[in-house]
């Protein structure tokens, strides 16, 4: 049960006191059941992710530019990869310096293993 309300905190002598609740309201009840899992089915082979529309999520993570880096230098990338990732696919250097074919296929397999979870904003982009 989700329960959202209203407190009165107290502070004697500088020492912070008890909160004490002045009303409280039920928001939801709680549900006995699944209602929704992951983000939809993992494709089961690299080739299984030429139906997904990588367009759009290279769009959404980096404006489709091959070469973009975040302003923090950690992600790179039409995927916007970081180093160890790129590197566990099986990359060398940094992904923003490989070709875009590089790019597409190591995204492609981090989709194998990992489905749209590793682009928690733009991941939803690739099913439509």
């Amino acid at each position: 049960m989700t329960v959202c309300g209203t407190y009165a905190v107290r502070t004697v002598d500088g020492v912070r006191q008890r909160p004490r609740a002045l009303d409280a309201e039920t928001v939801r009840t709680p549900l006995d059941r699944i209602v929704k899992a992951g983000t939809g089915q993992r494709p089961q082979s690299v080739a299984d992710v030429h139906g997904l529309n990588r367009h759009e999520l290279a769009a959404c993570e980096s404006g489709g530019r091959p070469g973009a880096v975040d302003a923090d230098g950690t992600y790179g990338g039409l995927y916007q990869s970081d180093t160890k990732t790129w590197h566990a696919l099986g990359g060398s250097g940094r992904p923003q310096d490989a070709p875009t074919s590089g790019q597409t296929f190591r995204a492609k397999k981090l989709c194998v293993r990992r489905g749209a979870s590793p682009w928690p904003h733009c991941g939803r982009r690739l099913t439509g």
